[in-house]
């Protein structure tokens, strides 16, 4: 299901760049060969992020990083330049629409569109890089009865959708550190994709993630993208990272316990039933970490908070609405039906382009107090 889910997305992006060409043959009078030669280009494009992939592979490091690292900074302007110019056609083709705005409109056949929102494109991404790398703190507060009305609150960072790999930046590698470390966590979370497709080079960065050493560990669960980067790689690489990875597995602390489930890409384990009967009659905070939003249903009323992430908030606006529709939460706590809580991060990090477009990077704080009934809330 997966491969057959990749090809449709592969073919609708190569039939995306057949409409810029077509459009640049309306924009431009162009003779064949200055015709042929854009579909080149717009192949070449196209193909980058493959290409890199592949020179990865036959050894040529630098090479394969830059070409895959141009392939998705043009997957991100082309991305806006097609939402843009498509909003644009789909004014002029409005009939109902007051000729004070599809008039000026009308021009949408000018060189002049063309460079504008081009131009536009560009200047979004600028920003687009920018907002990747400022990151937000989200602070939430868990209610818990079991702690003790003296014991110190629990500081839990929650990190998601790092994406280790051909895109990460040192510098953004180093801040994110820094802002988890500036937390002084007692534990830090992984909801999933920590690890992405050219992860094999990020030793350095998971031995600086290995200086990291909250009093209570590290925690981790599987993404769809670990599987993807090669999952006994992966799971190597966050080891060495010092998290311990929860595949359908409970641990238990002094007044609530972390269940951390597999995602659907990297298979479910055949410890769940074991795992429900274990929560049935606990008591104290469950919390389960699921990379995506949701859990299996089997769960349901088994634990009072599910971290998540997999989102991203969509990363890059409009294409927060395709995800919302496709997951229903794109962001934030939403309540359960028995009263617990699902959070949804935003992610920390991107994947494809390295930018995010009115959906910011977040970590997430939770900070465990004593209180007389479970609540969880901001």
């Amino acid at each position: 299901m997966f491969h057959i889910i990749i090809t449709i997305i592969l073919i609708i992006y190569g039939l995306a760049h057949l409409f810029l060409w077509w459009r640049v043959k309306q924009f431009f009078s162009l003779g064949r060969y200055a015709n042929i030669a854009v579909f080149i280009l717009l192949l070449f494009l196209y193909s980058a992020p493959f290409l890199g992939g592949w020179l990865l592979k036959t050894g040529w490091q630098n090479s394969g990083i830059f070409l895959s690292r141009f392939g998705f900074y043009w997957l991100g302007c082309f991305f806006v330049y097609f939402s843009m110019d498509g909003f644009l056609l789909l004014l002029t083709r409005l009939p109902k629409i007051p000729l004070i705005v599809t008039g000026p409109l009308v021009w949408s056949k000018s060189p002049r569109v063309f460079f504008t929102v081009l131009l536009a494109a560009v200047i979004f991404n600028i920003y687009g890089f920018y907002e990747a790398s400022e990151i937000e703190i989200t602070r939430l507060k868990i209610s818990n009865p079991d702690m003790a009305q003296n014991a110190a609150p629990i500081r839990i960072v929650q990190v998601s959708d790092l994406h280790y790999g051909l895109t990460m930046l040192n510098s953004r590698h180093q801040n994110i550190l820094k802002q988890v470390q500036a937390l002084n966590p007692d534990m830090i979370i992984s909801t999933g994709d920590f690890l992405d497709r050219g992860s094999e080079n990020s030793l350095e960065h998971m031995l600086a993630w290995q200086t990291l050493q909250p009093r209570l560990g590290k925690y981790a669960v599987t993404g769809n993208h670990e599987a993807i980067a090669n999952l006994p790689r992966s799971l190597k690489l966050l080891k060495t990272a010092g998290f311990k990875v929860l595949r359908g597995e409970l641990e238990d602390f002094s007044s609530f316990r972390l269940i951390g489930l597999d995602d659907p890409r990297t298979g479910e384990s055949d410890k769940l039933n074991f795992i429900i009967d274990e929560l049935k009659d606990r008591t104290g905070i469950s919390i389960l970490l699921h990379h995506r939003p949701g859990w299996p249903k089997k769960f349901n009323g088994l634990f009072d908070l599910v971290l998540s992430g997999h989102t991203h908030g969509g990363q890059i606006f409009p294409f927060a609405a395709l995800v919302y529709f496709t997951h229903g939460n794109l962001s934030g706590l939403y309540p359960t039906e028995w009263g617990g809580a699902s959070y949804v991060n935003r992610g920390t990090g991107t994947w494809g382009p390295p930018v995010r477009i009115l959906s910011p990077p977040e970590i997430t704080l939770f900070v465990m107090q004593h209180g007389e009934t479970k609540q969880i809330g901001y």
